[in-house]
């Protein structure tokens, strides 16, 4: 797999001053068929390059593109880096224009669509605490497959600036047949669902109920490819589910997006409760 450090031209691998992405692409670009290509991305060094930029501040080779054998992975770089992406799109789920080079996101804009500020959801039920669950227990086998996730569940715990910085407990499963399709499940103890209710985050907000527990379906302004629901499950806690295209051609239309989004967030909600 083409690297920083492995297999591409010695004369280009990282330098102190500077921090070197190597990515693949298709060879065919440089005029032939077959094989890859290395490009790299240069950008100051900091944490947010040390892998490929998110698609949404991705930025051009400024190098040029030289040959690169080793790179024959490159199918698979783009495979765990769309397992990976949910991660990426968690962190910037609702800060749709929150790219920094320095790593930290920038302010988000101001909302569209909720012309009025925030909105007021009515009170929970009950509180379910999110203390100590895993977030892959939440869907279960059975649930999975009726939900057409077939791949492997993945647990990780990330830094999220979109909650306050705090470590995330995360779970990605991916589904391959009948459709392409990402899913995550996030359970942040760290800030309510006030955070998206305030009206500060560039995203149109629709609310509804979830097994009986107000939510709200945060579709982003600026991107098609993902939809979230957040679910309010207890004081200072929510339930985030993040349902995304896995390059599903043709594109599947956001709204079902979200639809889809809803129902993992019910089957979820649903284990949660009966857990």
């Amino acid at each position: 797999m083409c690297g920083p450090t492995r297999g591409c031209p010695r004369s280009r691998r990282n330098r102190t001053e500077t921090a070197i992405t190597w990515r693949c692409s298709p060879r065919s670009r440089a005029g032939t068929t077959g094989g890859s290509v290395c490009a790299a991305d240069r950008g100051p060094r900091s944490r947010a390059t040390t892998g490929p930029w998110p698609r949404d501040c991705a930025r051009r080779p400024t190098g040029p593109a030289k040959r690169c054998p080793q790179c024959e992975r490159g199918a698979t770089v783009l495979l765990v880096r769309g397992v990976r992406g949910v991660v990426l799109a968690v962190v910037l789920a609702v800060l749709t224009s929150a790219c920094a080079v320095g790593g930290s996101p920038s302010p988000p804009s101001a909302p569209e669509g909720s012309p009025g500020g925030g909105i007021e959801l009515p009170a929970r039920p009950r509180e379910v605490r999110l203390d100590g669950v895993d977030p892959c227990s939440l869907l279960t086998e059975q649930q999975r497959v009726e939900l057409g996730l077939d791949g492997r569940p993945v647990s990780t715990r990330d830094r999220v600036g979109l909650y306050e910085g705090t470590e995330v407990p995360l779970c990605t499963v991916r589904g391959f047949e009948p459709r392409a399709v990402t899913v995550g499940v996030s359970l942040v103890g760290s800030v309510g669902i006030e955070r998206f209710t305030s009206g500060e985050l560039a995203t149109d907000l629709q609310q509804v109920t979830v097994q009986g527990f107000p939510a709200v379906v945060a579709v982003p302004t600026r991107f098609t490819d993902y939809c979230t629901v957040i679910v309010d499950v207890a004081a200072g806690q929510l339930l985030d589910v993040q349902y995304g295209t896995g390059g599903q051609q043709p594109p599947i239309p956001q709204m079902q997006l979200c639809r889809d989004a809803e129902t993992v967030a019910g089957a979820a909600m649903m284990t949660l409760l009966n857990s």
